[in-house]
């Protein structure tokens, strides 16, 4: 059974997911127990859902929607604002070009003894262009 830790206070998310819980279990005409036990779950877990006691893993939340007969995505309709802050993109260091994924899926069709000249060739001009970069293991 999942750990709660004592003075827990329920992430913001967490709670929203579970007051849109309760309300379509109430809508579906569902008690705890009813509904816990379609999940193969006890009440008392299913009712720590609710109250953002315990988090949802993304394959218990489509599991309950399936039980609900609503949409995974449903669920975080209405979400508090702030908590789907967009991150920052991921700096790829210049893989993301068009020139690089071609060189690699090239260099990924070449095998023998090709590749290891070629690596070879590669490693003189960098190391014949004594621009800063960073060394080459």
């Amino acid at each position: 059974m999942p750990r709660r830790a004592k003075n827990h206070i329920p992430n913001p998310i967490d709670r929203h997911i579970g007051k849109r819980m309760r309300l379509q279990r109430m809508i579906r005409g569902h008690t705890t127990y009813s509904l816990a036990e379609v999940l193969g779950l006890n009440e008392r877990t299913y009712r720590d859902y609710e109250t953002g006691a315990l988090r949802l893993s993304p394959y218990r939340l489509v599991q309950i929607a399936r039980a609900l007969c609503v949409e995974p995505g449903f669920w975080f309709v209405g979400a508090p604002s702030g908590v789907f802050e967009p991150s920052p993109p991921i700096d790829t260091g210049g893989m993301g070009d068009g020139d690089t994924r071609r060189l690699l899926r090239a260099w990924d069709a070449i095998t023998g003894k090709p590749r290891k000249h070629l690596l070879g060739i590669a490693m003189a001009m960098v190391k014949a262009d004594s621009g800063p970069r960073k060394p080459l293991e």
